[in-house]
């Protein structure tokens, strides 16, 4: 048997949705990252999620952070916040819309400072 076998490229896992189901964009953990749910799922089935790629997330209107920064997910309020307030790390900041809007693009789970990636 080879050291390693090409099974798909990467950018997502399968995730079995729990009860309550899965909705489309819906952030969800990955271990200390996290991933995005790609379709709509009921309770038990079996759903893409991204792990990898860039997406546009909700932010505080004052939060505003410089493009390379890394950031956290805070999944009570559901929002991209500083990694000090985060639930889980969710990547690098990719584009920011700057204090006063509520968007901000986000490559998930980049490498953090300092890791082997």
């Amino acid at each position: 048997m080879p050291q390693a076998e090409y099974r798909k490229t990467g950018q997502t896992i399968d995730v079995t949705a729990p009860s309550g189901g899965y909705a489309a964009g819906q952030v969800i953990a990955w271990g200390n990252g996290i991933a995005v749910v790609a379709s709509d799922a009921l309770e038990g089935e079996l759903v893409a999620a991204y792990i990898d790629g860039e997406f546009e997330f909700a932010k505080a209107t004052v939060a505003n952070f410089a493009t390379g920064v890394e950031v956290g997910w805070d999944d009570t309020n559901k929002i991209i916040v500083a990694p000090s307030g985060a639930t889980n790390y969710a990547g690098r900041v990719t584009a920011n819309g700057g204090s006063g809007s509520t968007l901000v693009r986000v490559k998930i789970n980049a490498a953090p400072a300092g890791s082997i990636a």
